[in-house]
């Protein structure tokens, strides 16, 4: 991996962009995939003047190899950054079939699907992110998708689609039940606290008793 890494950097310096790109090529049909690659092999097709189409078709093709989810986040991100959200929104969706613990892929989601105004992908984003608890560092998340959802909502009521409508309330409601609740009870003059840390960081408390 490093000698790969080493001749892809001495390949752009010597402004060789074709190289980098059958080196890459190479490398992810060989089985050795790097999260650094799908942007590198990007960025040197811009450089080798290769249409966007071109550009996405190589690295929708990278993205076959891959071996994790995380890897799919990484091509999905580089993929919106360079203005291919559609590409993108169906790699965050892939990403939560593998692992349904990357929740972000739905944040990131929903801002793709905003970007091309895809409602079919923004319901989704947002049933995602309601459906699940969010670290404090994501505090505004579900927020953000609560109005996005009431925005939705309105849309379809707009156009008369009541059957589309009625399906996304009720899996809106359904995303908001949670799988878990605690209930503690004892006897005699006891004080009990109980806290509950989620995998998320998020603690559930008698001043938060649901997260």
């Amino acid at each position: 991996p490093a000698e790969v890494r080493q001749q892809v950097r001495e390949l752009m310096a010597q402004s060789q962009p074709d190289q980098v790109i059958d080196l890459i090529q190479a490398a992810l049909r060989k089985g050795q995939p790097q999260a650094w690659m799908y942007e590198s092999l990007g960025i040197a097709m811009q450089l080798a003047g290769r249409s966007k189409k071109e550009i996405e078709r190589s690295v929708m093709s990278a993205a076959d190899f891959s071996t994790s989810a995380g890897e799919l986040m990484y091509i999905a991100q580089y993929l919106s950054r360079i203005g291919i959200d559609r590409r993108a929104l169906a790699l965050y969706q892939q990403v939560v079939k593998i692992d349904p613990l990357q929740h972000e892929a739905y944040l990131l989601g929903l801002r793709a699907a905003q970007r091309i105004e895809d409602a079919a992908g923004i319901r989704w984003a947002t049933v995602g992110i309601l459906s699940h608890a969010w670290p404090h560092s994501h505090t505004s998340a579900p927020a953000t998708a609560l109005r996005v959802a009431q925005a939705a909502l309105e849309e379809l009521d707009s156009a008369g689609n009541r059957d589309a409508r009625a399906e996304y309330e009720t899996q809106l409601r359904e995303a908001l039940v949670r799988d878990c609740i605690v209930r503690v009870t004892w006897t005699g003059d006891a004080d009990i606290d109980v806290f509950v840390e989620e995998p998320t960081g998020a603690i559930c408390s008698t001043m938060d008793p649901r997260t």
